[in-house]
C-alpha cells in the first residue's frame, strides 16, 4: 500500500477504544480513582459542582 493510499475496514462494533482494568478489592477504590482520573478518553464535564469537595469537573465511566 503507497502513502497516498488509505486502509478501510468494516467494524463489527462501534467501539472505538476499551481500556479493561483488573484490581483485587483491597485496592479497587484507589486505583479506580487514579485510573479514571487520568484516562483521557473518558467523557468528562465542567459543568457540575460538588458540594462535598467544591470540585468543578467530573468524569464519566461504568464499572461492570
Amino acid at each position: 500500500m503507497s502513502e497516498t493510499e488509505t486502509l478501510q475496514e468494516m467494524s463489527g462494533t462501534n467501539l472505538a477504544y476499551r481500556n479493561v482494568v483488573d484490581h483485587t478489592a483491597g485496592e479497587f477504590t484507589q486505583v479506580l480513582y487514579d485510573d479514571v482520573t487520568s484516562d483521557p478518553t473518558l467523557p468528562r464535564t465542567k459543568a457540575v459542582h460538588c458540594a462535598a469537595f467544591g470540585h468543578g469537573e467530573a468524569v464519566f465511566f461504568q464499572v461492570t
